[in-house]
C-alpha cells in the first residue's frame, strides 16, 4: 500500500485519492491513516466500537473557518488508525455503516406514511423521471428500499436532521424531522 504523508491516507493507486500528489512512499506498520470524517457523536460511536476491538483512534477536530472564526467549537472529527490496524477498523466501519444503513432504511419506510415533497419539486422531478407527478413519491420509497448506504447529518437547518439515502439510481435527501423530500439527484 501507498501512502501520502499530506492526507494522512493508505491508498492502492500511483496518485494519493485525497490531494492527487505522486510524492508517495510505501505505508509503514505504525504510520496513522485516515479512516473516516464524521461528525461528533457519530466519531464517538465509532471510537467507542474500534476501542472495545482493540484499536487505538486518533480523533482530530476538523471543520471550516467560519467556525473559527466566531469560536465554535469546529463540528467534524478526522479519525485515524495505525496501517497495521487499518483492515480491520475498515471492516469494523463496514459493519457499522450498513447497520446505519438498515436502521435509518427502516426509521423511514415505517414512517412512510409521512413522506411528503413539495409540488413545485414533485412537477419538476415527474418531468425529469419522465413520469406522473403522482408516482415521483412511490419512486422515491424504491430508491429508500434499494439504496447502497445511507447517512444522517445533523444541521441547524432542519430540527433533527438530514438523512441521505445512496442508490444506483441517485440520492435522496429528506428532513429527518417532516419527511419531506428535499432533493433528488438522479444518476443518468
Amino acid at each position: 500500500m501507498n501512502y501520502c504523508e499530506n492526507c494522512r491516507c493508505a491508498f492502492s493507486e500511483k496518485f494519493c485519492p485525497l490531494c492527487g500528489t505522486n510524492r508517495i512512499r510505501e505505508a509503514g506498520r505504525d504510520d496513522f491513516c485516515l479512516i473516516c470524517q464524521c461528525d461528533e457523536s457519530e466519531g464517538r460511536n465509532i471510537c467507542d466500537a474500534l476501542g472495545e476491538a482493540g484499536i487505538h483512534v486518533v480523533s482530530v477536530p476538523y471543520g471550516s473557518g467560519v467556525e473559527s472564526q466566531f469560536g465554535l467549537p469546529l463540528s467534524r472529527y478526522r479519525l485515524f488508525v495505525r496501517f497495521s490496524d487499518l483492515g480491520r477498523a475498515n471492516a469494523l466501519l463496514a459493519d457499522m455503516r450498513g447497520a446505519r444503513t438498515d436502521g435509518l432504511k427502516k426509521f423511514v419506510l415505517d414512517n412512510i406514511e409521512n413522506l411528503n415533497i413539495a409540488a413545485r419539486l414533485e412537477r419538476k422531478l415527474a418531468k425529469r423521471l419522465k413520469i406522473p407527478p403522482e408516482r415521483v413519491l412511490d419512486w422515491c420509497v424504491g430508491l429508500i428500499e434499494s439504496c447502497a448506504s445511507a447517512s444522517f447529518e445533523r444541521s441547524a437547518g432542519a430540527t433533527c436532521g438530514y438523512i441521505f439515502f445512496f442508490a444506483e439510481g441517485g440520492t435522496l435527501a429528506i428532513d429527518g424531522d417532516t419527511f419531506e423530500v428535499l432533493s433528488l439527484d438522479v444518476k443518468k
